[in-house]
C-alpha cells in the first residue's frame, strides 16, 4: 500500500499503520504466522524472480494455513507453489 506503483498509494507511515489496524478488525480477519521458508523445496518446487517473490511467499503462507490469498494482482503464477491453484483467489 505504500509502494510508489500501488494504486491509491498511502505514503505516510502513520496513515499506513492506522489503515492496517482498521483492516485487522474486519470480521473474519485471522492472523497468519510467518512460519514457512522459501528454502522449503516441497512447498516451493520452483523459484521465482525477485518481482514475484513476495507474492509467492504470501501464497505459500495461504497454502500452509489452508487459507486463500485474495488479491487484485493478476501476475501471480499459482503453479509456482505446491497447492497454489487452490489457495489463489483473484478479486474480480
Amino acid at each position: 500500500m505504500g509502494a510508489a506503483t500501488y494504486p491509491g498509494r498511502v505514503s505516510d507511515p502513520m496513515s499506513l499503520r492506522m489503515l492496517l489496524k482498521q483492516m485487522c478488525v474486519y470480521p473474519g480477519h485471522q492472523f497468519r504466522a510467518d512460519d514457512i521458508s522459501l528454502r522449503d523445496t516441497t512447498l516451493f518446487p520452483t523459484f521465482v524472480g525477485s518481482k514475484q517473490l513476495t507474492d509467492a511467499y504470501l501464497l505459500g503462507l495461504a497454502v500452509e494455513h489452508r487459507a486463500k490469498l485474495a488479491t487484485l494482482h493478476r501476475r501471480i503464477d499459482p503453479s509456482t507453489v505446491l497447492g497454489g491453484n487452490q489457495a489463489y483467489f483473484k478479486i474480480p
